[in-house]
């Protein structure tokens, strides 16, 4: 009777134990299930989702942009080139041009601005160029315009732009340069004789060089040598 009683005892021991495992178990993979279900994660809504295709450029387009763009980059500003006045157009003028200056070992003769002086260089008694270049002047340095005796055999035709006709000569020259705030245009005069002139203008600042480039246009105009009179 004790065995039987002792066997039922161990039995509803063992079923309990059985059951409160179990009872864990469950209470455990649910509190594990709870954690997963409420964990964020991101939502979609597939109503707003599109896919979008690559757009593919032809070969080709990126290059041609490219250099478009450089093509833009690489162009004068408008108006730039012709921001001063061109020879072939513009008037020349002489009415501030009262004083003369005449030479008489080559016999060159023109006429430079009042309140302007000069200085001129001889190499074996015979002229090699003369300076002028204005006296009293606001500007530092003074404007000058140089003229020059040149070779005519280094003479070449292929360095400047623009060539023109100034009485009987034929005269070369460039658009004006700038360098470090100094303007300055050269015109070239190819002759018949044995000598061939340069003369060039040299002013700080654009507005002031385009102030007096007509006047110096007058000055090239009256150049003369040679058996010429004004």
């Amino acid at each position: 009777m004790n065995i039987t009683l002792r066997n039922s005892e161990n039995s509803h021991s063992i079923i309990g134990l059985a059951a409160s495992g179990l009872l864990h178990i469950v209470l455990i993979s649910a509190a594990l299930l709870a954690i997963l279900l409420s964990s964020e994660k991101p939502k979609v809504n597939p109503r707003f989702v599109e896919l979008m295709p690559a757009v593919v450029q032809p070969a080709g387009e990126k290059n041609i942009s490219t250099k478009t763009k450089e093509k833009k980059e690489t162009q004068p500003q408008p108006g730039e080139r012709s921001y001063y006045y061109n020879f072939a157009r513009a008037k020349a003028d002489t009415s501030s041009l009262v004083q003369v200056y005449s030479e008489p070992t080559l016999r060159v003769r023109l006429k430079y601005p009042n309140g302007w002086t000069y200085i001129d260089q001889d190499i074996k008694n015979k002229l090699d160029g003369v300076t002028f270049w204005a006296a009293n002047s606001n500007i530092s340095p003074p404007p000058y315009v140089h003229l020059e005796v040149k070779d005519k055999d280094i003479f070449n035709p292929k360095r400047f732009k623009y060539k023109d006709r100034i009485n009987d000569y034929t005269v070369y020259y460039n658009d004006p340069e700038e360098l470090e705030e100094q303007v300055s245009q050269v015109f070239y005069f190819r002759t018949e004789t044995d000598e061939d002139f340069s003369m060039k203008l040299i002013i700080k600042g654009r507005e002031n060089f385009k102030i007096f480039q007509p006047q110096f246009f007058g000055m090239l105009k009256t150049f003369r040598f040679g058996n010429f009179i004004f």
